[in-house]
């Protein structure tokens, strides 16, 4: 109630929200069984809708006289520092958290201490560095789940990949199950909602993965196209995507950075992200230039940074036509990204699921006639 009242909550909207708060009581019900009802001294109520909105206002104070960069989601609460000085990171970072272990203490919020890690990113040496919150000593990690995002100490993504591909294999076997059951609609309904985010999810970050990291991406992706189409192993992967209406996932994550990009040029993004756009080439030379929206790309060394979200999409973004670089609407934006695209037609949707596999396989040529059995094999 006092930090409502802090962030300007008074008068007959506190008194409600102190008789909403107070005298709560909660019982626990196992088939059936009902136990006694018990008073709920502290916390907010759970399932409700004002209960997270209740509960960031109970926590926003914690960034307060925090020295290092610090980020919240929910309840998750993270420190980052950007140092070569590994003393002097140390010193920063065991500073705030011994400030977050006292506000803790102070609020009656508990932290778990086994579930907090400390992860440092370098392509060099891993630094050996003492950081302990709450009395305990936080042990080096190589990874983390940050977010639903796997991050590694060395800035790569192979976990990341190895993560997407479990979930994403195991999906596409349960679409396999239904690959002669259910029309081609409902298959790509259900691969468009199931599986195809877990492939897009975060990806404008991890898309500077390796080649082999992309290609087995693409090979599960394929795999989904040949069960929703009813296609055979050894057609060509470029029939495969005229046929499904289907981009390559490299192609989706180019459109999604673009995408990205044209939100920050439009200012659609938080300030944080809209200050890591590259400068205007007109900018540093003011004479009259064909593309004024071109940027400039910035200078690197390394082929992961090449790759990385700025540098490639600046790239990108600087290859595109002006009349596409200029549009103001980002439905427009999207809609000219995808102009190349091929439209399924909807006759390839008719039929019951035996005759949509046997045409699409004589599109594809790979049907079971002697001609088609002839130039496959």
């Amino acid at each position: 109630l006092s930090k409502l009242e802090a962030v300007g909550i008074r008068g007959n909207l506190l008194n409600w929200f102190c008789d909403y708060l107070s005298s709560r009581m909660q019982a626990t019900v196992i088939k059936g069984d009902k136990s006694d009802l018990k008073e709920v001294p502290a916390g907010v109520p759970q399932g409700s809708v004002l209960g997270p909105l209740l509960f960031l206002i109970y926590i926003n104070d914690i960034v307060n006289n925090i020295r290092s960069v610090i980020k919240l989601f929910a309840d998750d609460t993270s420190l980052s520092l950007a140092l070569n000085n590994p003393d002097l990171r140390a010193e920063i970072l065991n500073y705030d958290l011994e400030k977050i272990s006292t506000w803790a203490k102070k609020w009656k919020v508990k932290f778990n201490q086994e579930k907090t890690e400390l992860l440092n990113f370098t392509r060099g040496i891993q630094p050996n560095q003492q950081l302990v919150f709450d009395s305990t000593l936080l042990n080096d990690t190589t990874h983390h789940k940050h977010l639903g995002v796997v991050l590694q100490n060395n800035c790569r993504w192979d976990e990341h990949i190895r993560s997407i591909s479990n979930k994403t294999n195991m999906l596409i076997s349960c679409l396999r199950s239904y690959k002669y059951k259910i029309s081609r609609m409902a298959l790509e309904t259900m691969y468009k909602s199931f599986i195809m985010p877990h492939f897009d999810y975060a990806d404008i970050i991890w898309d500077n993965c390796t080649e082999t990291q992309s290609n087995m991406l693409e090979n599960l992706h394929l795999e989904a196209i040949r069960i929703i189409i009813g296609g055979v192993r050894g057609t060509s992967h470029q029939k495969l995507y005229e046929e499904s209406g289907f981009c390559t996932l490299k192609e989706r994550r180019r459109r999604h950075k673009l995408l990205m990009f044209k939100k920050m040029q439009l200012g659609l993004c938080p300030q944080y992200i809209i200050d890591l756009l590259p400068p205007l080439v007109s900018a540093r030379n003011p004479y009259h230039r064909r593309r004024p929206l071109e940027r400039e790309v910035p200078s690197c060394k390394t082929e992961l940074l090449r790759k990385s979200f700025i540098l490639s999409t600046t790239t990108d973004w600087n290859s595109l036509p002006v009349s596409v670089q200029q549009t103001t609407s980002l439905s427009v934006f999207k809609r000219l990204l995808c102009s190349s695209d091929n439209n399924v037609p909807a006759y390839y949707y008719i039929g019951d699921r035996i005759a949509q596999i046997n045409h699409c396989r004589l599109r594809l040529q790979m049907s079971n006639l002697n001609n088609d059995l002839f130039t496959r094999h």
